[in-house]
């Protein structure tokens, strides 16, 4: 196999550079006519019989070439892509590499020549059978075939000689337009025993000593149907003729002697042999033919050929000689046609072959290398005949993409499509003509992709009702691409992981079985998702830019709304296999950061008036048209709601007038320990028209103002209240000067206020029947719904601020759409540190995946930890800087959200912010607390001063206040918010989060009830 890999540009850059305003049969045509530049290898003149005379191009000893890909690349997604640019007018081709390698040498080098009948380049290969052949193209006759011949280096003994293309022809087989093709798109520059052990056994079954291409064609077919003189047959003698190859010096075995034969000749002479003794394997024929040359094998020979037998059958899928068994089955192929929303000006085709994933960054437990490597983009061919893997469509609404594919499972005659055993050992049917095909365009100005799942190649060639070759939108409604095939083709892989989210359920679909999956899907969703593509596409709402892309690709965030994570470990990509509720998928649609922007301009618009505009667009694809026959039109169901800081229920239910404050919070409570009194802050939204409020309380009830035993004007919209007795109620109200009082809020200084668990499924008359969470009436003070999760799930109410502590305009955007620094819960007063999502290239204080020890005392254990020191401006990973002491005197020298007071929570303070709901993934509420990577369990090695390697497992939780109360103990407690939700005791050298609290703001204009 090559060692050189194709030229190191990007696959993005030359995409950009490929695929210009020209049609593909004018840039052929320029091609052809013009020639490549840059190599400066000239070729020999002579004759091919010329063997003196000729310079060889040899490979430098410095500077190694690099290597090539070993075979195809996973592709579950689109590469990235750059936004187009002019593109420049094509370069002139006047020169092409040809890049490959003698397989199975290993350590004999080749003399390896490559001729068209005048001109000759001859190299030697490197020692691990690579060679290279850079041609200057004006010297060379364009439309000869070319012949490839490896001799041995020694003894001048041709070994190998395989017929090539044309190099207008090989010029089409550039697919990435780097002006140089190896193995891995023409296969015949990997010279092996493969292809003679398959003439050697074609030619038998033909009963020809020369065959023609076509003839090599045909024969496969034939071949296929022969019980002895098959591809198995070949597959056995390529791997012996491999065997009589060069073994390097450290080998067990040594080369088997060729019997006084070349490659060819002895291949011949076995098949002879096969046919007068059908029923005797080749390893006896081997021995057989040498007993009657009196030719003395060693002992261990039929050890060695059977052994070598036997690993045949389980070739690396990715390596070139699987490719070249794979090469020997029958050919299919099959032209797609259809169409794709016009929004994608420029568009690349691509088929995907592939269910399962199978692919080497999975590790080993998960990666089959004796399955094909899935999933990835099948080489196409376009009208005027060049290959490549993604199409270029550019400023067209249509594609015609042709794929070919060898029949490695007779699938042709026995078309069975899926599972075959037990999902985690079993078989799979993923040869070429059973696995999935999915067609994928990605546009590479928007970025969106658009997928369709069309089955396996063996099901879709039955539909060609023509017989024509070609299978278009007539024929299969799915070889149209458009929004609603992409919401389909999402949907489709999370019905079908395992019931816990793992894709080791994933199997090749029947045509009947992807009808009946999608027959089930519900239609809202479907049509959200697809409306999420169709806002990509076209990339702008309401007026306004907007970008949906998050993550490392459309593809990805289109995945996420529906919680799948393909780069998730163990498989486990998901956490259910169920389609999420409309609500959820409004939510998770709504908090994506490309609508930032336009909500902040917008302040009367959510989430609902976007998913209403961008389900329209949906009319306007044609090749959506079809799912919306005799149904009503997109977007039909979505109710659009006022975004109002009101719920309709509070709007509906007559207890707020439109001149009453309302979102009115606790932000800070406490006790002076001077006087014993305590202490409380209250703030509000600022009320249009309004610059002044009064804050009126009393020990008793009131309906005015005036009649509340203390009161206090103030131009802001928040206050301190001081000098508050202990365990006595208040009632407080806040007014303005022409407006109605707020509803009342009762408050007695001392009284510890506990959160809600969120559990509202239970026993009657247990938690879960009454609080807060439990009831959907309107809370006047709050102006929604009691347990609403407009301002917390259920029955919390929080508030996001700003850094300086402020109320932030926006309290309905994500912390991605408009990042806060702090959240007040509304019912304890108590501030929480927001955790920011950590940026290595510029960390803080708060990012969610730094640790740090309880204390800095010095332990033997390793501290397995990272935190950022804002004195020096660096990570560091010492337990004496990453320590809570440090992190609590950085967070306070640096006045986050105005405050200086944080400290560890406690236990119970953490746990009031937990849903206790058993199907919570984290039991903290993400929408105000949406960062939390950092809890993930670890695991490292470590070796004491003994040299004895211990193993470490730490579950990450948050570091409390609680210590242990016996001193000698170094312990403190943590809790863990994850779905198995635990507290413990742990060890203080221990590395853990920390999530910060304070008791909140006092403001300066205070007033005491004195």
């Amino acid at each position: 196999m090559a060692v050189w890999r194709k030229a190191t540009r990007t696959r993005k850059t030359s995409e950009v550079n490929i695929f210009s305003k020209i049609t593909w049969r004018g840039c052929i045509a320029a091609v052809l006519l013009t020639g490549l530049s840059g190599c400066n290898v000239e070729p020999v003149r002579g004759s091919d019989a010329a063997s003196s005379g000729t310079s060889s191009t040899t490979i430098p000893d410095s500077g190694k070439p690099t290597p090539p890909t070993t075979g195809q690349t996973p592709d579950p997604r689109p590469d990235p892509v750059t936004p187009p640019t002019p593109d420049p007018e094509p370069n002139p081709i006047t020169a092409i590499t040809l890049s490959g390698a003698v397989l199975g040498d290993r350590g004999q080098q080749y003399q390896v020549r490559l001729s068209d009948g005048k001109s000759v380049l001859e190299t030697r290969t490197t020692d691990n059978g690579a060679y290279q052949f850079e041609i200057t193209l004006r010297q060379w006759q364009r439309q000869s075939a070319l012949s490839l011949t490896a001799t041995d280096k020694d003894d001048r003994q041709m070994v190998f000689r395989q017929s090539l293309p044309s190099l207008d022809e090989l010029l089409l087989r550039d697919g990435d337009n780097n002006q140089l093709i190896d193995d891995q798109e023409l296969l015949a520059l990997a010279l092996s025993p493969a292809s003679i052990a398959f003439d050697a056994v074609a030619q038998h079954l033909l009963n020809k000593t020369t065959l023609s291409q076509d003839e090599r064609v045909t024969v496969k077919r034939q071949m296929a149907a022969d019980a002895t003189f098959n591809q198995t047959l070949v597959r056995d003698l390529s791997q012996l003729l491999a065997e009589t190859q060069a073994k390097p010096a450290d080998s067990e075995s040594a080369a088997l002697p060729l019997l006084g034969l070349t490659q060819s000749q002895l291949a011949a002479q076995l098949i002879r042999d096969k046919s007068a003794s059908p029923s005797r394997t080749l390893t006896e024929l081997y021995l057989k033919r040498a007993e009657t040359l009196g030719i003395t094998l060693n002992e261990h020979t039929e050890n060695q050929l059977n052994t070598a037998l036997e690993n045949g059958k389980t070739l690396h899928t990715l390596s070139a000689e699987y490719r070249w068994q794979e090469s020997f089955y029958p050919e299919y192929t099959l032209t797609l046609s259809g169409q794709f929303p016009a929004a994608l000006q420029d568009a690349r085709i691509s088929v995907l072959i592939g269910a399962k994933p199978n692919d080497d960054t999975r590790g080993e437990h998960y990666y089959k290398p004796a399955r094909p490597h899935r999933v990835i983009p099948l080489r196409l061919l376009d009208d005027s005949g060049r290959q490549s893997k993604r199409l270029d469509a550019h400023g067209q609404q249509s594609y015609r993409a042709t794929l070919q594919l060898n029949d490695t499972a007779g699938a042709i005659s026995q078309c069975a499509p899926g599972h075959t055993g037990e999902s985690w050992e079993g078989l799979i049917t993923d040869d070429n003509l059973q696995d999935l095909l999915t067609l994928q365009i990605v546009d590479q100005t928007s970025h969106v992709e658009l997928r369709s799942v069309l089955g396996p190649l063996c099901e879709l060639l039955a539909l060609d009702n023509n017989q024509d070759g070609t299978l278009d939108s007539t024929e299969y409604a799915r070889t149209n691409v458009g929004y609603i095939s992409t919401a389909q083709e999402v949907l489709l892989k999370k019905v079908t992981l395992a019931s816990y989210g793992s894709f080791i359920d994933w199997k090749p679909l029947t045509i009947a079985a992807i009808d009946q999956f999608q027959a089930g899907f519900p239609r809202q969703q479907t049509e959200l998702l697809a409306a999420f593509a169709a806002m990509q596409a076209k990339q702008s709402l309401f007026g306004q830019r907007v970008d949906l892309i998050e993550s490392a690709g459309f593809y990805q965030d289109l995945l996420k709304l529906v919680n799948i994570n393909m780069q998730a470990q163990y498989s486990i990509v998901s956490n259910n296999h169920l389609v999420p509720t409309l609500n959820i998928l409004q939510s998770q649609m709504g908090e994506n950061a490309g609508f930032a922007d336009l909500l902040i301009q917008y302040p009367d618009r959510n989430v609902s008036h976007i998913i209403k505009e961008a389900t329209g667009l949906l009319a306007d694809s044609v090749p959506d048209a079809p799912y919306f026959h005799n149904q009503p039109p997109p977007g039909r169901w979505v109710q659009v709601y006022p975004n109002s800081h009101l719920a309709p229920v509070c709007q509906s239910s007559g207890q707020i007038s439109y001149d009453q404050v309302t979102g009115i919070a606790i932000i800070g409570q406490g006790i002076d320990q001077a006087t014993g009194h305590f202490w409380l802050t209250l703030d509000w939204p600022a009320q249009d028209y309004v610059s002044e409020y009064t804050l009126a309380w009393d020990t008793g009830n009131f309906s005015t103002a005036e009649a509340a035993a203390h009161r206090q004007q103030t131009t802001q919209t928040r206050m301190t209240i001081r000098g508050l007795e202990k365990w006595q109620p208040y009632q407080l109200r806040i007014g303005t000067p022409n407006g109605s009082l707020s509803a009342a809020i009762h408050y007695t200084p001392g009284k510890t206020v506990l959160n809600d668990t969120r559990i509202t499924k239970g026993v009657l008359g247990d938690d879960s029947t009454r609080g807060r969470d439990t009831q959907n009436q309107c809370n006047p003070v709050s102006g929604l719904a009691y347990n609403s999760n407009r301002d917390g799930e259920l029955g919390a109410r929080y508030v996001k601020l700003d850094a300086q502590g402020e109320r932030l305009p926006r309290q309905d955007l994500a912390w991605k759409q408009l990042k806060f620094s702090c959240v007040a819960d509304a019912n304890t007063g108590l501030i929480w540190e927001t955790k920011s999502a950590t940026d290595l290239e510029n960390p803080t204080l708060h990012d969610d995946r730094f640790y740090f020890a309880m204390d800095a005392t010095a332990h033997p254990v390793p501290f397995n930890g990272t935190c950022y020191n804002p004195d020096s401006g660096k990570l560091v990973s010492e337990r004496s800087q990453c320590n809570a002491a440090s992190q609590l005197a950085w967070v306070n020298a640096s006045k986050l959200c105005g405050l200086d007071n944080w400290r560890l929570p406690t236990q119970a303070e953490l746990y009031g912010l937990m849903n206790l709901q058993g199907d919570q993934a984290i039991a903290l509420d993400t929408n105000y607390f949406p960062n939390h990577a950092g809890l993930k369990t670890t695991y490292f090695d470590w070796k004491d001063d003994q040299g004895k390697t211990h193993y470490e497992q730490i579950y990450r939780s948050f570091w409390t206040a609680d210590r242990h109360p016996l001193a000698e103990k170094a312990l403190t407690r943590t809790v863990r918010t994850l779905t198995q939700r635990s507290n413990g005791m742990t060890p203080n050298q221990e590395p853990h989060l920390i999530m910060l609290v304070s008791d909140g703001f006092q403001t300066r204009e205070s007033r005491t009830t004195q």
